[in-house]
């Protein structure tokens, strides 16, 4: 365990994307002495915590780690926890954990922030306000206005509310669109009353930290879509473990410190 961490203001996000891995099928290889296969989408998953600047931006050349995985939510779990350990995030100033509500994702930091030992009081969370605004053009897609103008002077003022209001102000406001029988508005208004705790935008701006999960997107580009996914392109799954692991290293800079323990580990 280091001390990287210690008194650092911190942001942690995790996300997937999409990559085709290939299977053989069992049975007698062909003439030319292959197997057969198949290719299924997978979703690889990836995290990033990265050290946020006095503005709640992410830091250039500041503390920054990513990692990520074939497998499954528990398995990218704990390679955060484990990275989030080894360099003492229990000892940061704050952590502020961001996602686009996905419950593989928000259903785990309770048992993120139990393991790494961080105490809960320096921890927040965020719902990517860019997907929260999508919700809300779901929302005004369902409503019926009496003219184009009002729709958007309704979605303008949602966003304004959302944004600048506290939580339960928006929702009291959002509650009025509820019709019985608009099965679609009641489930939006459903996702931001369970996502209560992470919407709230107002204080999260005055504390300086971070409103969007736009790093983790762009993590997911550069390392995933870019090089792994692509059109006629499909791994083992082995290789395409190693390839996510060693891309998600050079992407964030952290090269050098990852080949350097490679070859003490390997002198060891």
């Amino acid at each position: 365990m280091s001390n990287e961490a210690d008194g650092k203001r911190l942001a942690v996000a995790m996300d997937g994307g999409r990559v085709l891995i290939r299977t053989n099928k069992r049975g007698r290889k062909t003439a030319k002495g292959y197997h057969t296969y198949v290719a299924d989408w997978r979703e690889p998953k990836l995290f990033i915590i990265y050290e946020l600047d006095a503005e709640g931006r992410k830091m250039r050349k500041g503390l920054e780690r990513c990692d990520g995985t074939i497998g499954g939510p528990e398995d990218i779990t704990r390679l955060l926890v484990a990275e989030l350990r080894a360099m003492g995030a229990q000892n940061a100033k704050s952590i502020t954990f961001l996602g686009d509500g996905a419950k593989w994702i928000w259903n785990r930091i309770d048992q993120i922030i139990e393991e790494v030992g961080i105490d809960r009081a320096r921890v927040s969370t965020c719902l990517d306000y860019y997907h929260a605004v999508e919700h809300l053009a779901r929302v005004a897609e369902a409503k019926t206005f009496a003219s184009l103008i009002e729709k958007r002077a309704w979605l303008d003022n949602m966003k304004k509310l959302l944004k600048k209001a506290p939580p339960a102000v928006f929702l009291a406001e959002l509650a009025k669109s509820r019709r019985r029988g608009n099965a679609v508005i009641r489930r939006e208004y459903a996702y931001f009353k369970t996502n209560m705790s992470a919407i709230d935008y107002a204080r999260l701006s005055r504390e300086k930290q971070p409103i969007g999960s736009g790093a983790i997107e762009s993590a997911v580009r550069r390392i995933v879509n870019l090089r792994i996914k692509g059109a006629g392109m499909f791994w083992k799954q082995e290789n395409a473990e190693a390839a996510l692991h060693l891309r998600c290293q050079l992407k964030t800079n952290n090269w050098s410190m990852f080949y350097a323990d490679l070859l003490n580990g390997l002198a060891a």
